[in-house]
């Protein structure tokens, strides 16, 4: 796996950070919040039934931050 900052990550996709940015590299990434772990990057995607930004606000203490399309609450960046 490329080993990446959530900063680089950034760069590589045009977004930004809402929220400060942990530091470190990011250990994995996943689409299933209940795999979160500390160090994640949660990617939250739409799909036909199930929309991945409303898993965002439970994953305080999982993952680092979340990968997501629209702001979301929650207490992670």
């Amino acid at each position: 796996m490329i080993e990446l900052t959530l900063n680089e990550i950034l760069a590589a996709t045009g977004g930004r950070a809402v929220g400060t940015l942990p530091e470190g590299l990011v250990k994995d990434i996943t689409l299933d919040s209940r795999t979160a772990s500390d160090g994640s990057l949660f990617v939250a995607l739409k799909g036909e039934r199930v929309d991945g930004h409303s898993f965002v606000s439970g994953l305080s203490g999982k993952a680092m931050a979340a990968l997501v399309e629209h702001e979301t609450e929650g207490a992670i960046p």
